[in-house]
């Protein structure tokens, strides 16, 4: 799907739901050490781990999970160097961020950035 595609997607998730969490910033190295923490299972993990490093070109990948209380969605963006996350919930986390269509341009803004 197009770089314009997926934005518009994301901005769509974002509607969806009251909180996000910013996760952007990793290293390939750094994500690997937070995924060998909380993934037990090591053979979706090596999976995983294998397409995050032969990523050479930006990949925007979604997961959707049911947390028991409602559900998840976390966005991944690879790139030949970096991972970023956004993690979408109605749950309240103390790291939260609230969503709210006073804060879509500036999160859109910010969204954008990370596919730079």
């Amino acid at each position: 799907m197009p770089l314009d595609s997926v934005v518009s997607e994301v901005l769509n998730i974002y509607e969806m739901y009251d909180y996000y969490i910013d996760g952007a910033g990793f290293n390939k190295q750094n994500f690997f050490e937070l995924l060998e923490s909380t993934i037990n299972d090591s053979d979706s993990l090596e999976d995983f781990k294998k397409l995050i490093d032969e990523t050479e070109n930006l990949k925007v990948t979604a997961f959707r999970a049911n947390l028991g209380e409602g559900s998840a969605v976390l966005i991944v963006i690879i790139s030949k160097d970096h991972i970023n996350m956004i993690a979408f919930s109605n749950i309240y986390d103390p790291s939260s961020i609230q969503t709210g269509p006073f804060r879509k341009d500036k999160f859109e803004r910010w969204f954008k950035s990370l596919l730079n």
